[in-house]
């Protein structure tokens, strides 16, 4: 070797210049040679910067003023690009080649000096002679120092990798926890929907309706020409009256009162007699006194019993005055005591224009109006068992004795009662009830005429009667008020369409021209069902025509489900 080296001893401050083996320098790996890398020919003789600039060229690290050991000195400069090495390195070569004299293409001496080289591969470069400074490439920023290995070039990439990949995992990150917040939260939200209490249904129902009128013309009545005559339609609350409704004598229709008094007193059921009653001398004395002043009388023996029911019927039927005393004093002992309870019962049913002097109406002082008795038939249209006897047009005592009744007039143009009577100052009176069908409803009118005074007195109240009762049926006729299937409401829901509410039938009245009507829905009691099935009743319907109500039911038209799942997760 030249310059007078032992071969294998390193070299102080030469690149090799270190305690360990060659090859392995503090914190450089030896990188793998190449295939077709230019090698370092330790052989040569370089000058003085030569070896370190083709070590620098073939460990692909950085070059350091010769003599200086790693991190001591001058920092390690930057190594040039590809393209100034790979200049340098020929010109290294070449200069080594003109230091030993040997051709550049490679002759003698250049062989020896490969083949020297290649004996030292392995050991230790020997320094040479400094080179040239080589140009720098620009300059790059201080920071670690990059490692010269392969590997080490493989941990840059890594690192380079795994530096772009952090915020892309960190946006991963973000995203799903915003997406975990996200679930929570809308997993909250649906809890909240389906816990929130569902809004009930509700009938919206048309308005009441009132002021109502049927049409047509109002009721042309048949007035008779004198005296006081009333008529009315419980009914269809038809009320009517004509003449001066002063106060007059009223003859037997007093008898009624007598009836009414007593049957109150002692209530009998359809089918029942009552109790028997003793008939004194002193009755069987006053039936033979009016039998001589040609009074209505009924036969009657001292010691003899009649029951309640025979007493009644004679009283009403053939109008027996006599029976009157009998009832009189069976029920309160005395005719004063009696008489007393029928102006009580007067008072009572709101006859404020009535005057009781006797049971029998024989007394003039009996007075009365044609609209106080209507109030009194009213009350008696009411009492089945008076009915019942007002019905019959004789009857039949013990002893098969036969007792005809003064309305001619019963069982024709519907009149089914009451009551008539006659007396010179009274002249004839009549009080009746007749049925009246229109439209498959039934109906009574009731009436009373007064003061009929004429050479036939009983026959002329008749015949005014029966005028004034046809005239009121006539006028009455059947009237539809709703129609089956009427919409009459709605159920409402937050969650579906309102359904219709119509009425399940028909409702008709018995009405006139002229009659108030009045529609009115009332809501079922209690909350509506969520679901509703087709046909469900969900209020009812009252009609109120004049006296006359009548209800229908009011359910929905079609089926409705409850609140659906998609509704209950979207309502606000």
């Amino acid at each position: 070797m030249t310059g007078g080296q032992e071969e294998g001893r390193p070299l102080e401050g030469g690149l090799g210049a270190s305690a360990e083996e060659p090859g392995e320098r503090p914190g450089i790996e030896e990188p793998e040679r190449r295939v077709g890398a230019p090698a370092f020919d330790a052989g040569l003789e370089y000058p003085s910067g030569a070896p370190e600039a083709a070590a620098m060229i073939r460990l692909g690290g950085t070059h350091r003023p010769p003599g200086t050991r790693y991190g001591e000195g001058v920092p390690p400069t930057t190594t040039p690009s590809l393209l100034a090495l790979e200049r340098a390195e020929a010109r290294a070569k070449a200069l080594s080649a003109q230091a030993a004299g040997k051709p550049r293409d490679g002759g003698a001496g250049g062989v020896a000096g490969a083949e020297r080289g290649k004996r030292g591969r392995g050991r230790l470069l020997r320094p040479a002679p400094a080179l040239p400074r080589l140009p720098r490439g620009p300059a790059k920023p201080r920071g670690r120092r990059p490692s010269l290995t392969r590997a080490g070039g493989r941990s840059r990439r890594r690192a380079h990798g795994s530096s772009r990949r952090r915020p892309l995992a960190r946006l991963a990150a973000g995203v799903a926890v915003i997406l975990a917040v996200l679930v929570v939260v809308a997993g909250a939200a649906v809890v909240v929907q389906l816990t929130r209490p569902v809004p009930a249904r509700a009938l919206r129902a048309a308005a009441p309706q009132r002021g109502l009128r049927v049409p047509g013309p109002a009721p042309v009545l048949a007035w008779p020409l004198s005296g006081e005559a009333a008529v009315a339609v419980p009914g269809v609350g038809l009320d009517r009256t004509a003449g001066p409704s002063t106060p007059v004598p009223i003859a037997s229709l007093a008898k009624v009162m007598t009836a009414y008094v007593v049957l109150r007193d002692h209530p009998l059921a359809m089918g029942q007699n009552g109790p028997a009653i003793r008939i004194t001398a002193a009755d069987q004395a006053t039936y033979e006194a009016e039998q001589a002043a040609n009074d209505s009388v009924a036969p009657v023996i001292a010691g003899e019993s009649l029951t309640e029911l025979q007493l009644l019927q004679a009283l009403l039927i053939p109008s027996a005055d006599n029976v009157c005393p009998i009832l009189a004093h069976w029920d309160a002992g005395t005719n004063a005591a009696f008489v007393a309870k029928m102006n009580a019962a007067a008072v009572a049913l709101g006859m404020k224009s009535t005057h009781y002097a006797d049971a029998s109406g024989i007394s003039s002082a009996t007075q009365s109006t044609a609209a106080d008795e209507l109030r009194l038939a009213e009350a008696v249209a009411v009492k089945p068992v008076l009915m019942s006897i007002v019905r019959q047009p004789d009857l039949v005592l013990p002893g098969s004795l036969l007792l005809t009744g003064y309305n001619s007039l019963l069982g024709h143009d519907g009149i089914v009662g009451i009551k008539t009577g006659s007396t010179g100052a009274a002249g004839g009176c009549f009080m009746f009830a007749t049925s009246v069908t229109a439209g498959g409803l039934h109906e009574e009118v009731l009436g009373v005429v007064l003061g009929q005074y004429a050479p036939r007195m009983i026959s002329a109240a008749l015949e005014a009667g029966r005028a004034l009762a046809r005239s009121a049926a006539a006028a009455l006729h059947s009237v539809s008020v709703v129609a089956a299937g009427s919409t009459v409401g709605e159920v409402t829901s937050a969650w579906d369409r309102p359904v219709p509410v119509t009425t399940t039938k028909a409702v008709t009245v018995l009405g006139y021209g002229g009659m108030a009507i009045e529609e009115t829905v009332h809501p079922r009691a209690g909350v509506l069902p969520r679901s509703l099935p087709a046909g469900y009743e969900v209020a009812t319907v009252t009609v109120r025509a004049g006296g006359q109500v009548d209800t229908v039911a009011a359910v929905t038209r079609r089926a409705s489900v409850g609140p659906p799942l998609r509704w209950r997760l979207r309502r606000v």
